[in-house]
Formats: structure tokens, C-alpha cells, sequence
């Protein structure tokens, strides 16, 4: 097979058919080489794609669901480093180990929407750079895992926070986190390389894990999290409603509304949505896939407005920042971008800190939900 326009021949569950997916034959020369043109189209939904139903669907919806997830991922980018900006440019905000967690979080769903989109649109080279397609695969491998392995240590977190009675004391706490959040994926991708480096190739489609190795390397893990995390959630969604209960009157009670933000809120953090792979069975398939590509590419623009946006401290910052770049003396000698770069960096007066409400700490760090 010969291709002009990215074509890519990959065996059908490793039995030896030939993929034909997306692909029209163009031309045939005289030498024996057929001529194809092809049309990847890649969603997010193929990265958990367990039952293999996501081929069966028509060109029309695999379109749609590509467009959906090409939309999804940009907005979450664009969200994510918007989120990540906010955390690194105010010193204050990012002082307590929740918000650290949350950062890491952050980065890691930032990556590997990146190497999606990064992997969605370099197909077009694999036939020339065969390497190409497994080093994109080892990564996205990596930074998927790095995502669940956070959400885990952010569901930890909250039980430490919310649901454990007495407090721990962690030594290093940050250090064990990292050791964790960012080594365990490097300890999971450096085992499925050691057992075969045809584990990472172009497999559905995409350029992603063989069948098996996706099973035990990826679904497994991802399963395990997901399981650990729900338990979690049931937990701290009974705490919180049995704090409501308890300590606030009748005519004070927590609103509901502001109880479903907190509840829904968790479950995006959380990563919950991901268990919607394991529902596309058979006639539900379909709908499921567009679910799940919706929900986890808008994962990041999810924790952006409830945990970045609705904050009433980060909100503070950001308007204290405008407020100072507008009222700055038209004499001052320093540029705008300067003295804005000395205000993002410079620390908070302390008297600010005294000041400053308990209310607006750091959802994890108050046993109310009120900030969720």
C-alpha cells in the first residue's frame, strides 16, 4: 500500500487483517501500488473505547463526535492555562496544599489534552516517522495516567479534610503526593514498554494502546481510581449534608442550589465521569460516547469556573490586579507590564491576611461546604 495523503495500514486485533477505516483507494499505478486517500477521524471517546463499538459507528457521527472533542479539548487548554496562571501569579492562593494538589491536577489534564490533539493530527506523519506514533502514545499513556493518579490524591486529600475526625500529620506531605501522583504512571508506562514496545502503535484508529495492554496498563488502574474516588465522593457529599444538618438552623439552612454546585462540582474533580465508558453497551453505545467526549474534554473548563472563577478569593486578586493597573499615577516611572509583574509577585501584607474572613479560605481547608 502506497499513501498520499496519510494513509496508515494497521492490523486488525493484531490477527492480521488490514484496517480500511476512513479509507477510499484513489488509484492504482503500474508498479503495483495502490493509491488511498484517508480521513482519520479521532474523539476523545477512543482513548476508552472497551467494547470496540466506537468503528461501528457512521462517517456522520464519527465526525461529530471528532468536532466535539476537538471544541472540548480547546476550550479545556484554554481553561486549564488560565487556571494555572491565575494559581502561579498570586502567591497567596496557592500557599495551602489543596490548592497545590489541584495545580499538579491541572497541569497533568493540560498535558494530555495536548498530546490528544498533538496525537490527533500527527497520524498524517506516521507512515514517515513510524516512532512518531509510539512516543506519542508512551506520553499520552503517561499524562491519562498522571490525571487519574491526582484525582485519586485529590479524593484522598478531602477525606483527610472532610471525612477523617482527627487530623494527620504527613511529613513531606507534598513530596509523598508528587512521588506518587507522578511516579506511579512512570512506574506503569516503563513496565509496558519492558514487557513490548509494540504495546504503544496505532490501534483503533489511533495512536493509543494494543488491546490487551490497554485492558491491564490502562483500564485497570483507571478502574481502581475511579472505584476508590466514588467512595470518596459518597462520603464527603454524607458529610456535608450531615454538617448542614447539624450546625445550621432551619431559616439558615445550606441552600440547595449552592449544594448541587458543591455536589457537581466534586464530581467533575473527581474524574467521575469517566466510568461512562463502561456503560456504552450495545444500543446505548452511541450516546454514551458522545457523554463521555463532552464531559471529560470539558473537564478542565469545569474546574476552571468552580474551583478558579467562583472563588471569591482568586476573584479578589484578579480585581485588586485591574484595579491597580488602572488607578497606577500617570507619572510613575515604571512601565505597566513592570510594576503589574512586581504586583503579581510581591507578597501580601500581612495585615491583609489578618483581615482576611475565614470564609474565603480554601474549600478543603474549612469543614463547610459553603465554598464548593
Amino acid at each position: 500500500m502506497h499513501s498520499t495523503n496519510g494513509v496508515y495500514i494497521a492490523l486488525i486485533d493484531d490477527v492480521g487483517g488490514w484496517s480500511t477505516d476512513g479509507c477510499n483507494v484513489s488509484g492504482q499505478s503500474s508498479n503495483n501500488f495502490t493509491t488511498c486517500e484517508c480521513d482519520h477521524l479521532t474523539n476523545f471517546a477512543l482513548l476508552m473505547d472497551v467494547y470496540r463499538t466506537a468503528s461501528e459507528f457512521d462517517e456522520g457521527h464519527k465526525k461529530a463526535l471528532s468536532i466535539v472533542s476537538y471544541i472540548g479539548c480547546g476550550i479545556s487548554l484554554f481553561c486549564m492555562l488560565l487556571t494555572l496562571i491565575t494559581f502561579l501569579a498570586f502567591r497567596r492562593l496557592r500557599k495551602d496544599n489543596p490548592t497545590k494538589i489541584l495545580m499538579n491536577l491541572c497541569f497533568a489534564i493540560f498535558m494530555s489534552l495536548l498530546l490528544f490533539l498533538a496525537v490527533s493530527f500527527s497520524v498524517d506523519f506516521v507512515p514517515i516517522i513510524p516512532e512518531l506514533c509510539t512516543t506519542m502514545a508512551v506520553l499520552l499513556h503517561y499524562f491519562l495516567l498522571a490525571v487519574m493518579m491526582w484525582m485519586a490524591l485529590e479524593a484522598f486529600n478531602m477525606y483527610l479534610l472532610l471525612v477523617k475526625i482527627f487530623k494527620t500529620y504527613i511529613r513531606h506531605f507534598m513530596l509523598k503526593f508528587c512521588l506518587f501522583g507522578w511516579g506511579t504512571p512512570m512506574v506503569i508506562v516503563m513496565i509496558t514498554l519492558a514487557i513490548d514496545i509494540d504495546n504503544y502503535g496505532y490501534y483503533n484508529n489511533i495512536c493509543w494502546l494494543s488491546r490487551y495492554a490497554f485492558f491491564a496498563a490502562f483500564l485497570a488502574p483507571v478502574c481502581l481510581v475511579l472505584i476508590f474516588n466514588t467512595v470518596i465522593y459518597i462520603l464527603v457529599v454524607h458529610q456535608i449534608c450531615s454538617l448542614n444538618s447539624k450546625n445550621m438552623s432551619t431559616s439558615d439552612r445550606y441552600d440547595k442550589a449552592a449544594q448541587l454546585r458543591g455536589s457537581v462540582s466534586l464530581f467533575v474533580l473527581l474524574g467521575i465521569t469517566w466510568a461512562l465508558a463502561i456503560l456504552a453497551i450495545s444500543e446505548a453505545g452511541l450516546v454514551v460516547n458522545y457523554l463521555f467526549a463532552i464531559a471529560n474534554t470539558l473537564q478542565g473548563l469545569f474546574i476552571f469556573i468552580f474551583f478558579c472563577a467562583l472563588k471569591k478569593d482568586v476573584q479578589k486578586e484578579w480585581r485588586n490586579m485591574f484595579c491597580s493597573c488602572c488607578h497606577r499615577p500617570s507619572g510613575s516611572a515604571e512601565s505597566g507590564s513592570t510594576s503589574a509583574m512586581k504586583y503579581l509577585h510581591r507578597d501580601t501584607d500581612k495585615t491583609d491576611l489578618k483581615s482576611e474572613p475565614s470564609t474565603e479560605k480554601h474549600i478543603y481547608n474549612n469543614k463547610s461546604s459553603s465554598e464548593f
